[in-house]
C-alpha cells in the first residue's frame, strides 16, 4: 500500500499547481505557501519544501519557485511570527538550509539564503563542518564556494585543488588562491607531487566520482602542466617550485636532441653536446638515461665525453665501453680533441674573407659598424639567441647579423650591452634602417624585430624593410618567371625555409647543423661565425640573383608591385604600430601532418605544449607563425611565440 502524502507534500503540490498557471505571484500561492511554513519550524519546513519542487534540481534562470519559498519565509521573519522567530533558527537547522540550496544548481538561491542567514567570515566555524560534507557527498564546486564565502580558502585549498582541475572549474580555483602567496606556491607544489603520478590521480578521480574523465592520460597531463606554467608565471613563482614538471620538459628537451642527433643527424657536434648539457646537467636521473642511449648507440667518444663530464661512475660502464676506453692512447681525453661538426658539405659558403666577417664588441666599433652601414645600399639583418628548451627558462638576444655586399658585422649584443645604451641603440637603428636609398632585408623577421626593439624599446621603422619570405610568395603568384629553379624540383623538397630559397636562386642549401646552438657561449666557435656571417649575407646574394633576373626592370619596383598585387588580391593587415604585413599566399595544401606524432612535436605535447595539425606546404614553422598561416597556442601566457618555438624551431633555414 502506498504511503498517505504529508501535509507539507501536498500543500507544495497545491503550489505547483497554482505557480504553473503563469509561473507568477499570486495572493493564493503566497497563502499556501504560509500555511505550509507554518506547520511547526518555518525553517525547518522550507528545508522540507524545496527539495519537493519540480524547478529545485533545474538550472533555470529567473525566479522560480524555490525563491518564492524563502521569500515568503523572509517575509515572516521581518513580520516577527512565531514559527519563524531566531529561537528555531539553531545551528543545525542552519547548516541544513545552506547545505540544502547548496545541492542544487540554481545560484540565486544560495545567494538568497546567504544574504538572510548572514553566511561569511565571521560564522566560518559553524559552517566549516558543512564544506566537509559537502566535498565528502561530492559536491566539490559547491564546497569550493562555501569556503569562499566563509574566509576558509587557505583551509581547503589542498583539499579542494586537484579536483577543481579536474572538473575544470578554474575560475574557482582562481578565486581561492588569489592573494594567498604562501598557499599558491603550496598549491603548485601539490601539483608537482601528482604530476606523473597515474595511481594517485585515479584515487581522486575515483573519490569524487569525476566521471568527465575518462582515463588517466597523455592529455590530462597535458592539460595540468599548462596549468602549472601558467601559475607559475601568473604568481611569479621560480620554476623549482615544479621540480617534476622541470625534470619533464628537460627528460623531453633531451630527447628531441637524441632525435636530432642520431635520426635527422642534421646537428653539430659540438653544439648538440653543449645543448645537451644543458639539459642534464643538473638531473642525475637523466645522466643515466643519457648514458645508456649513447652505449646502445655505440657512439663511445660522445659517450666517453659525457662520463668525463658528468662523473660518470666507471662500475655503470658496460664491458664493450670499458674495453673501448682502456684501448686509447695514455692521456687522451676528448674534453680536448675538437669535435668533428659533420657539416653538410655540398651546401652554400659564405665567399667571404675572415677580415671581411668583424665581430663588434667596443662602442668605437659600433660606432664605426654605425656609420658603414648607413651608407650601404642593401642590407641583409638576422638574429640569434640561445635556445629555450627548459621551463620557464627566457631567451635574451645574443648576437645580430648585419650584412653588406663586402662586409658582415657581427653585434656581440651580450658583450655591447656593457657599453651601449638602449638610447644608443635607438639612434643606431634609426641611422642604419631609416634610410630612403637603402634596402633592408630580413626573412622571416617578425621575432628578430621584436627582439632588436626590446634593445631600444622603441618601435623599429619598418618602411625599407623587404621580408623575402613575404617577397618570395608574392613573386610565385605575381612574378613565377623570376622563381625558376635552378635545381630539381627533388631536391627542393629536402629543404625549407631560407635554405629552400638559396637552394632555388643560388643552387645550394644552408647548413642547418649550428641552427639549434649556445649563442651565449664565448668565444663563438668558428661554425658559429660562419654560419651567422652566412644567414645574414645570403640574403644580399638572393636579392642580387633577383635583381639579374629582373635584367632591365627595377628590383625593388617589381617587388613592391607584386606585393601590392598580393595585398589587393588577399587584403592586408596592419599591426598595432602601424606596420603593414602582405597576407601571402601559402602552398596548395595537399594533406595535413599531424606534427603532435613526430620530433620536437611529440616532445612538446609530452610536456604540455599543445603542437596543432599544419599544412604540409613546404613552409618552416617560424614562415607559418609570420604568416598567420597557424597560430601555434601558447597554453600558459608565454611571449608571443612560445619559448620552445622560437628557440628549437626559429631557424629551419
Amino acid at each position: 500500500m502506498a504511503s498517505q502524502p504529508t501535509p507539507i507534500e501536498v500543500g507544495v503540490q497545491k503550489a505547483e499547481d497554482d505557480w504553473a498557471l503563469g509561473h507568477r505571484v499570486t495572493p493564493e500561492l503566497t497563502e499556501i505557501i504560509t500555511d505550509i511554513l507554518k506547520q511547526g519550524n518555518a525553517y525547518s519546513n522550507v528545508t522540507l519544501a524545496m527539495p519537493l519542487c519540480w524547478e529545485f534540481s533545474k538550472s533555470r534562470s529567473g525566479q522560480t519557485l524555490c525563491h518564492q519559498f524563502l521569500y515568503v519565509l523572509r517575509e515572516m521573519r521581518e513580520r516577527g511570527d512565531e514559527c519563524a522567530s531566531d529561537k528555531y533558527l539553531t545551528d543545525p537547522i542552519r547548516r541544513r538550509l545552506v547545505g540544502v540550496v547548496m545541492k542544487q544548481m540554481n545560484h540565486s538561491l544560495v545567494e538568497v539564503v546567504w544574504k538572510m542567514l548572514a553566511v561569511g567570515p565571521e560564522n566560518a566555524a559553524l559552517y566549516d563542518p558543512l564544506v566537509v560534507e559537502l566535498l565528502q557527498s561530492n559536491h566539490v564546486s559547491e564546497a569550493a564556494r562555501l569556503a569562499i564565502q566563509i574566509g576558509l580558502r587557505d583551509e581547503f585549498a589542498d583539499q579542494l585543488a586537484m579536483p577543481l582541475v579536474l572538473l575544470d572549474k578554474l575560475l574557482l580555483l582562481g578565486t581561492i588562491l588569489e592573494g594567498l602567496p604562501d598557499t599558491q606556491q603550496r598549491i603548485l607544489k601539490l601539483f608537482d607531487d601528482f604530476y606523473d603520478d597515474a595511481n594517485r590521480m585515479r584515487q581522486i578521480v575515483q573519490r569524487h566520482d569525476i566521471t568527465s574523465i575518462k582515463k588517466v592520460d597523455r592529455a590530462l597531463w597535458k592539460r595540468i602542466a599548462r596549468l602549472m606554467i601558467r601559475y607559475l608565471k601568473k604568481y611569479n613563482l621560480p620554476p623549482d617550485t615544479c621540480p617534476n614538471l622541470q625534470l619533464s620538459r628537460n627528460r623531453n628537451a633531451l630527447r628531441y636532441l637524441l632525435v636530432r642527433r642520431y635520426q635527422e643527424k642534421d646537428m653539430a657536434g659540438n653544439s648538440w653536446r653543449e645543448m645537451v648539457m644543458d639539459q642534464v646537467l643538473d638531473y642525475k636521473v637523466l645522466h643515466g638515461e643519457l648514458m645508456r642511449t649513447l652505449f646502445n648507440q655505440n657512439d663511445h667518444k660522445s659517450a666517453y665525453y659525457f662520463a668525463l663530464k658528468l662523473e660518470y661512475p666507471r662500475e655503470e660502464w658496460p664491458a664493450k665501453f670499458v674495453k673501448y676506453v682502456d684501448s686509447l692512447p695514455p692521456g687522451s681525453s676528448p674534453l680536448e680533441e675538437p669535435e668533428n661538426n659533420n657539416g653538410l658539405t655540398n651546401c652554400l659558403s659564405v665567399e667571404l674573407r675572415s677580415d671581411q666577417i668583424q665581430t663588434i664588441c667596443t662602442a668605437s666599433e659600433f660606432e664605426a659598424a654605425a656609420i658603414e652601414l648607413a651608407a650601404a645600399p642593401v642590407i641583409g639583418v638576422d638574429a640569434e639567441w640561445k635556445p629555450a628548451m627548459g621551463l620557464l627558462q627566457k631567451t635574451r638576444l645574443s648576437l645580430i647579423q648585419m650584412a653588406t655586399r663586402q662586409k658582415v658585422y657581427l653585434f656581440d649584443v651580450l658583450k655591447l650591452s656593457e657599453t651601449i645604451s638602449p638610447e644608443d641603440w635607438a639612434s643606431f637603428y634609426e641611422r642604419v634602417f631609416d634610410n630612403p636609398t637603402g634596402c633592408i632585408l630580413g626573412f622571416g623577421i617578425a621575432e628578430d624585430i621584436r627582439k632588436l626593439e626590446a634593445l631600444s624599446g622603441t618601435s623599429l621603422y619598418m618602411t625599407y624593410f623587404k621580408d623575402l619570405m613575404i617577397v618570395r610568395d608574392a613573386l610565385f603568384t605575381h612574378r613565377p618567371d623570376l622563381m625558376e629553379s635552378v635545381v630539381d624540383q627533388k631536391i627542393l623538397k629536402n629543404h625549407n625555409g631560407l635554405s629552400r630559397l638559396t637552394c632555388r636562386l643560388l643552387g645550394y642549401p644552408l647548413d642547418k647543423s649550428e641552427q639549434c646552438s649556445d649563442w651565449e657561449n664565448r668565444p663563438l666557435r668558428p661554425s658559429q661565425v660562419h654560419y651567422a656571417a652566412l644567414d645574414a649575407h645570403c640574403l644580399i646574394r638572393c636579392w642580387d640573383e633577383l635583381a639579374r633576373r629582373c635584367g632591365d626592370e627595377d628590383i625593388k619596383t617589381v617587388v613592391e608591385d607584386a606585393i601590392q598585387s598580393s595585398k589587393e588580391q588577399s587584403g592586408f593587415s596592419t599591426n598595432r604600430r602601424g606596420r603593414k604585413y602582405a597576407n601571402s599566399t601559402a602552398g596548395q595544401v595537399d594533406k595535413h601532418h599531424l606534427v603532435s606524432s613526430l620530433g620536437i612535436g611529440y616532445h612538446k605535447n609530452h610536456s604540455g605544449l599543445e603542437t596543432p595539425s599544419l599544412p604540409e606546404s613546404g613552409y618552416s614553422s617560424k614562415e607559418k607563425f609570420v604568416q598567420g598561416v597557424t597560430g601555434v597556442s601558447d597554453p600558459i601566457g608565454n611571449r608571443s611565440t612560445s619559448d620552445w618555438k622560437s628557440a628549437v624551431l626559429r631557424k629551419t633555414n
